[in-house]
């Protein structure tokens, strides 16, 4: 079955594909997008909490990766 799946998913290839993932992965790069689950986390109140949390962390390794 998980080749059926990964065929499937190697047939999906697109010029708008390729420019939507090179997007999102893109995310990754500094942390970016765990900052924004941080900052939505802040947002909804029952996580306000948990996102205060994450993001002093991600504040802390953002720190200490420009620092080295």
């Amino acid at each position: 079955m998980e080749p059926r799946i990964l065929d499937a998913i190697q047939r999906l290839n697109n010029p708008a594909l390729d420019w939507f993932m090179c997007f999102i992965t893109g995310f990754g790069n500094f942390g970016v997008f765990w900052l924004l689950v941080a900052v939505v986390l802040m947002v909804i109140p029952r996580t306000r909490r948990i996102g205060g949390r994450s993001s002093s962390g991600c504040c802390c390794v953002a720190c200490y990766v420009t620092a080295s």
